[in-house]
């Protein structure tokens, strides 16, 4: 019998610390989202750190340098295109540069780690497992 697979676009993300806080942006609609994104055509055989490289460019501007380590946790959700989204969600360090932002987003803030308590429902709309 042939199985019938659902296809999920992949996505990475970072949970980027730096001493005791973590970054996280907003959307224009308020929801929290962490800097990142899906891997391009053309990026399929590029490794995650330059997939990695260009989506932190893209979102928090030229000058962010971080070092990537562990995967940290992973969720999925139906996009506002409607396909479904795989997110992998990696720690990171923030090493130096300023936060530029693109217009995805309408702003960012460090948070101290101790006072974070997020739930699935604060992520982007769009970016939560259904």
């Amino acid at each position: 019998m042939k199985k019938d697979y659902i296809f999920y676009e992949i996505s990475i993300k970072l949970l980027l610390h730096h001493r005791e806080k973590v970054l996280i942006l907003k959307t224009e609609e308020n929801d929290i989202d962490l800097p990142g994104g899906r891997i391009e055509k053309g990026e399929e055989k590029a490794s995650l750190q330059k997939i990695l490289g260009r989506e932190i460019r893209e979102e928090l501007g030229p000058d962010v340098r971080y070092k990537v380590k562990e995967p940290l946790f992973w969720y999925r959700g139906l996009s506002q295109y409607g396909c479904w989204v795989f997110n992998i969600v990696h720690e990171a360090e923030y090493l130096r540069g300023k936060i530029k932002l693109s217009k995805e987003h309408k702003s960012y803030e460090w948070i101290d780690i101790g006072n974070i308590n997020l739930k699935r429902g604060d992520f982007a709309t769009w970016d939560r497992e259904k």
